[in-house]
């Protein structure tokens, strides 16, 4: 195993808990798990790799697999050295993905 990895714990905030279940509304579990693996494993592992925005958040988004599947940007923290805080997340559409890559 990587000795630079990190495995932490997440915490959820009360926010992104409810816009969690409102998406978990609309999307199958499978799909939501598919989606949002690689993400959780990249702040598990290595969350210093997403560049702070303002304050201590950072921001993660996840990549779809097949045309049409949603994508998620998650706000977070890192609380510590072994915690991530779950602040927000929220569905995002392809224009939104376009303009967050060419940094506007």
């Amino acid at each position: 195993m990587d000795e630079g990895a990190r495995h932490r714990t997440f915490v959820e905030t009360p926010e992104y808990s409810a816009q969690f279940e409102t998406i978990a509304q609309t999307y199958s579990d499978e799909l939501l798990e598919d989606l949002l693996r690689g993400v959780f494993w990249a702040l598990e592992t290595n969350a210093e790799q997403f560049g702070k925005g303002t304050w201590n958040l950072r921001r993660a988004r996840s990549r779809s697999f097949e045309p049409g599947d949603p994508q998620f940007e998650i706000i977070f923290e890192i609380r510590d050295a072994n915690t991530i805080g779950l602040l927000w997340i929220r569905e995002i559409s392809g224009m939104e993905e376009i303009k967050m890559d060419d940094g506007q």
